[in-house]
């Protein structure tokens, strides 16, 4: 079963909406890329890209891969799961930090583990990863979008619909991820709980 039609199947009533995420541990990964500078950024959910942000930090190249908006352009992702452009990301070269937001949430433990298996491919020791796990019974039916406002702050946009949510746990957090450690979490005050894991090999 594709991603998109999980969505659709526990789509729920509920109405679009925003919220700011005050972030301690997206504040904490970017004191670090302001450290290591030269860095290259991929942000795989913000939709609207956060090209200002980036630049300010005197990142070396930042990435927008919008996989949200790839699903709906191509109306689902293969029945083999999910697969990476490799011809694409090829040319990227190293991967220094990685922006997945909220989109492990939306991937069965099947899809999640294929997703990463190709991404470690791209990854060097001591590539950071930022992600958010949802510990609410339910969640957007999508994947939101994720504007970076400062270093401290996120403001997190989401459509109308809910789903059931995999209330993934941190064990299953590093099962899924080959190779990444986690480097620091916190658990925010709306049911969601930042992380940010560091790849050793």
């Amino acid at each position: 079963m594709s991603v998109l039609s999980r969505w659709d199947r526990f789509r729920g009533e509920t109405k679009p909406g925003s919220e700011t995420i005050r972030s301690k541990v997206f504040e904490d990964i970017c004191r670090q890329m302001q450290s290591r500078r030269q860095l290259r950024v991929m942000d795989f959910g913000s939709q609207t890209g956060n090209f200002k942000f980036f630049t300010g930090l005197g990142t070396a190249q930042y990435i927008l891969a919008d996989l949200p908006a790839q699903w709906l352009a191509r109306d689902a992702i293969s029945g083999d799961g999910a697969d990476f452009n490799h011809a694409w990301f090829s040319e990227q070269g190293k991967l220094d930090v990685l922006l997945i937001w909220d989109l492990l949430n939306y991937f069965d433990l099947h899809d999640a583990n294929r997703w990463f298996e190709q991404l470690v491919s791209y990854c060097r020791p001591g590539t950071f990863a930022y992600l958010i796990l949802i510990h609410k019974p339910m969640m957007p039916a999508k994947p939101g979008a994720f504007h970076i406002i400062d270093a401290g702050q996120v403001n997190y946009r989401f459509e109308g619909g809910q789903r059931e949510c995999p209330r993934y746990s941190q064990y299953q957090l590093c099962k899924i991820m080959p190779g990444f450690v986690v480097y620091r979490s916190y658990l925010l005050q709306n049911g969601m709980q930042e992380y940010v894991l560091e790849f050793k090999g």
